[in-house]
């Protein structure tokens, strides 16, 4: 039996706000690497920093 964790199956991504490499299995703040960095991006949506670029379609079209 194998007792240790096979690297090469781990999916490593880079944090979207700060650019920090993280195992993606192992992080709770997925896709971020902390809670700071998800706080940060949140507070960037709530002072409209990011805003969708197309107007969203009504369901009745």
């Amino acid at each position: 039996m194998k007792n240790t964790k096979d690297f090469t199956d781990t999916k490593i991504f880079k944090c979207p706000r700060c650019g920090k490499l993280i195992s993606f299995e192992e992080n709770p703040y997925k896709p971020f690497c902390s809670k700071r960095c998800k706080m940060v991006d949140l507070g960037s949506w709530f002072k409209e920093k990011y805003q969708i670029s197309t107007p969203m379609e009504s369901e009745e079209q």
